[in-house]
């Protein structure tokens, strides 16, 4: 299904995801020194050997926490590290010595590790030859994966992005040696580009950014330059494209529905509870018939919500009348189409023997 991605860089960096109408996803960037992907020249500061980890100085007042399996480090070791997890309030940056960086058709990282390919390729030929142009082009003590963008691609465009990313690592590895902890060796994209980078699909989805720098990238990506635009008016892009008022429902604990029904919406330590209420959905004489309206879009938008807010764990939602199997049905199949498409693992578990909806979503990020 194509999909249209909205992407502003004036007063923050921004990116809505459009698909039928329905804006599903929202991605902003913070100015943080610390963000993922990024990596840094790092000390062992502390020993952990009960958690199986160390803690890292890298120049923040929280130390990042570094998993150890079988390698032995000692206080004082310098190390390149990246970060894998942002800090919390309580908890530092969560690390890892195993290094990755991402070009637009494919992944390079150092250490132990074979080449592969996106497991959403299926097109067992191509997806051969691309495993075969990986180990083409690997060096010792690293590895490629084969990003799903790359399936559109050339061989020569692919070898290009791998050259470049192994140009990365080169620059990385000879900083490496003459700065001191805490430095700054690869900065990574804003959240913003790195989602752009995952979601947008050059076949498929259109592009439209008010960023001359952004639009001129992707236009020189894509070969059907139509579904590239330059967006130049004076109102702000999300306000002229109707995305804002969308975006205004990720604070609301209440979500009003069409049909008169809402959702109340409740973050727990533990999990995520979505509330279904008739409202005021009660004209029909028959309420088998508000029930079911009420459902089919509250399934719709409590998935876009889910989506929307980045809502990971567990999630239970109650919907009304929930042990009539029709609802049952209809829910699960509203549901899913909203969510079939969603980049994150999900695992829907169904109705309970209580009648409560429930599913899992991998957590990935902040929740907005």
């Amino acid at each position: 299904m194509s999909k249209t991605c909205y992407v502003t860089m004036q007063e923050q960096h921004e990116m809505a995801i459009e698909s039928d109408k329905l804006v599903t996803e929202y991605f902003k960037s913070l100015e943080e020194n610390f963000s993922v992907d990024t990596v840094i020249k790092g000390k062992v500061q502390s020993l952990a050997p009960s958690l199986n980890a160390v803690f890292i100085d890298i120049g923040d007042e929280k130390t990042g926490y570094l998993p150890v399996k079988n390698k032995k480090y000692r206080i004082g070791d310098e190390l390149n590290v990246q970060i894998k997890k942002e800090k919390a309030e309580d908890k530092g940056v969560a690390l890892s010595s195993v290094i990755y960086l991402a070009g637009q058709y494919s992944v390079v990282g150092k250490g132990k590790g074979l080449c592969g390919v996106s497991s959403k390729i299926t097109d067992l030929t191509r997806k051969e030859q691309l495993k075969q142009l990986a180990n083409e082009n690997n060096r010792d003590e690293y590895f490629i994966v084969i990003r799903t963008n790359a399936l559109q691609a050339s061989d020569n465009d692919i070898k290009n992005d791998i050259l470049q990313l192994f140009n990365q690592f080169d620059i990385i590895m000879d900083q490496s040696h003459n700065v001191g902890t805490g430095y700054t060796l690869y900065q990574a994209d804003s959240n913003v580009l790195k989602m752009l980078k995952k979601y947008y699909e050059f076949e498929h989805d259109t592009l439209i950014t008010d960023d001359i720098d952004l639009y001129n990238y992707y236009y020189n990506l894509t070969k059907d330059k139509s579904k590239i635009k330059l967006y130049t008016k004076e109102y702000k892009l999300f306000d002229f494209y109707n995305i804002t008022p969308q975006l205004k429902t990720i604070s609301y604990k209440k979500i009003w529905l069409n049909s008169g029904g809402y959702l109340l919406i409740s973050n727990t330590e533990a999990m995520t509870v979505i509330d279904v209420n008739s409202g005021k959905n009660n004209n029909s004489k028959e309420a088998s018939v508000t029930f079911l309206q009420t459902n089919i879009e509250a399934a719709i938008e409590s998935a876009r919500q889910i989506r929307l807010r980045n809502i990971g764990g567990i999630i239970v939602i109650d919907f009304i009348n929930s042990e009539n199997k029709a609802i049952q049905k209809a829910c699960l199949k509203n549901f899913n189409k909203i969510m079939a498409n969603d980049k994150l693992q999900l695992t829907v578990g169904g109705f309970t023997k209580l009648g409560l909806f429930e599913v899992t979503r991998q957590k990935s990020g902040r929740t907005q």
